[in-house]
């Protein structure tokens, strides 16, 4: 439940409970999504973020990307057990130097 559910919102966005989806429950994250889940309520739908090229797989964000790498990747590792390697994260890995110790 942790790990796989979604936030369930009202139109307004509202919190109204937990979504389990067995299709959107395997969707990867990256820090620079091309896809985004759109919930109203009732209905939740995957929605592209910009032009997907057929055979590139479909990436969501799991977290507020806005954040900066670090604070990002303390999320994820805390809430969802990993490290984020996505392109962008790698390349601002790759501008700051690395991650602090």
């Amino acid at each position: 439940m942790k790990t796989n559910s979604f936030r369930a919102t009202s139109p307004d966005g509202t919190f109204i409970g937990l979504l389990l989806d067995p299709v959107f429950a395997v969707a990867n994250h990256s820090c620079a999504p091309n896809a985004e889940l759109q919930c109203d309520g009732r209905h939740i739908q995957l929605r592209a973020l910009r032009e997907i090229k057929e055979g590139e797989q479909i990436f969501i964000s799991y977290i507020d990307e806005s954040e900066d790498l670090e604070a990002r990747r303390q999320v994820l590792e805390e809430r969802y057990f990993f490290k984020c390697e996505c392109e962008r994260c790698v390349e601002e890995e790759g501008k700051n130097g690395g991650d602090p110790p």
